[in-house]
């Protein structure tokens, strides 16, 4: 992902149920309109959760 800082790495994953109900209500502050967008979609809009990806010092060691 492109920064103002720099390139970061991210890994991203879809938001869980609770996730999504609680991302959703946030969401409604700054962006008002977008459950209403979201109830004009045929499919459920997807959250994505984006994060760093660790260094490859920080990640775990492959398993044999």
């Amino acid at each position: 992902m492109d920064l103002p800082d720099g390139r970061r790495e991210v890994t991203a994953r879809a938001a869980g149920k609770d996730e999504r109900a609680r991302l959703l209500a946030a969401l409604a502050g700054p962006f008002g309109d977008f459950h209403r967008y979201a109830t004009l979609r045929s499919r459920e809009t997807q959250i994505v959760i984006l994060a760093p990806r660790a260094a490859p010092s920080e990640a775990s060691p492959a398993s044999d």
